[in-house]
């Protein structure tokens, strides 16, 4: 899971290749976490949680919110 809270990212555990992963906003504004190579790209609204697909294949993957300078985290991928 990844956690948002105080405009940062709290780094998720690592996931297995292709499982799903949780992202929980506990802030009231909206970000998004959108993997720098473009291979993940959600939209979480305030207070909101979704889930995406991790990528198949295992690696770090760097992400960001966008239009938030210096929102960053990574994904660890097994």
């Amino acid at each position: 899971m990844i956690h948002i809270e105080s405009g940062a990212y709290r780094d998720a555990a690592p996931v297995a290749a292709g499982s799903m992963v949780t992202v929980m906003n506990m802030d009231d504004a909206a970000y998004t976490v959108t993997a720098d190579d473009g291979s993940f790209a959600v939209k979480v609204p305030a207070g909101a949680m979704v889930t995406f697909k991790a990528p198949g294949t295992a690696g770090n993957y760097p992400f960001h919110s966008d239009g938030k300078a210096g929102m960053h985290g990574t994904l660890t991928v097994r």
